[in-house]
């Protein structure tokens, strides 16, 4: 079973919204060292980056059906 992950806004400058067809997953966001930054519980669609420094992170997201991951851009900079 394939399952669609997307993330937005990206770069975003503090939140962003993740959506996903499946509770049934442990998720956490990494920095490009392999560092767990945040541990996310399945109910939760938004995350906040805002404490975090600026840069790229990598958001894994585990299922049954397998493993995805996304680039997240964080930058406090950033302004729509």
């Amino acid at each position: 079973m394939e399952y669609l992950l997307s993330i937005y806004p990206n770069p975003s400058d503090e939140q962003f919204t993740i959506e996903h067809p499946t509770i049934d997953l442990e998720s956490t966001v990494n920095d490009m060292r392999g560092k767990q930054i945040i541990k996310l519980q399945a109910t939760q669609n938004i995350t906040n980056l805002q404490c975090v420094d600026n840069g790229i992170y990598i958001f894994n997201m585990k299922t049954k059906g397998g493993v995805s991951a996304l680039k997240l851009i964080s930058n406090s900079l950033f302004h729509l």
